[in-house]
């Protein structure tokens, strides 16, 4: 009998870590595509304002930091990828990764020149 449940036991633990990160996962892409829209209304608002698209990132950043902390987290990493050398598109493909939050349309608008 013990041999049945150590059985069932290395199962469910082996199901278990793999069901539970890819419904974490999924979790987090999804407050990523419903904060989307609000962070881009506030990074046309930055760039009216006469801001860069480099310092609107960093402002939406810093800004959606409490409302939509997960998107502000994405913008960060991409900022810090930026700043670290990597080219532009590079990072912003990088947010765009199979899986993840980022949709093509945004990528598109932001692949101008370095």
């Amino acid at each position: 009998m013990s041999s049945w449940r150590s059985l069932l036991r290395s199962e469910w633990d082996s199901f278990f870590p793999t069901s539970g990160l890819k419904w974490a996962t999924d979790r987090r892409i999804d407050k990523i595509r419903m904060s989307l829209p609000d962070g881009l209304d506030f990074l046309a608002i930055c760039l009216e304002a006469g801001l860069g698209m480099d310092q609107g990132i960093i402002r939406l950043g810093q800004e959606l930091s409490v409302s939509h902390p997960e998107l502000a987290e994405e913008l960060m990493q991409i900022n810090f990828e930026q700043r670290a050398g990597v080219a532009r598109i590079a990072a912003w493909k990088s947010f765009r990764r199979p899986g993840g939050p980022g949709n093509g349309s945004l990528l598109r608008c932001h692949a101008g020149p370095d």
